[in-house]
């Protein structure tokens, strides 16, 4: 049990950080800081892996409710 909160804690905060991340470069670009497609595509990446990691922290929520039914 300790290793699945610890995986839905470590979840939570990069979520958290990807999507703080994500605002800010769509706040700076409104301002008209341009940025390399390097850091762009790496920040696509990243989105792509925090909503991956939210989908497996769901299925696992669902199973320890199922576990307990």
């Amino acid at each position: 049990r300790r290793v699945l909160f610890r995986s839905i804690r470590d979840a939570t905060c990069i979520g958290f950080c990807v999507n703080e991340l994500l605002s800010i470069v769509e706040n700076t670009s409104l301002l008209g800081i341009p940025y390399p497609p390097a850091i762009k595509k790496s920040i696509e990446v990243l989105q792509k892996k925090a909503s991956h990691l939210d989908d497996d922290i769901q299925e696992m929520i669902d199973n320890m409710e199922d576990d307990k039914k």
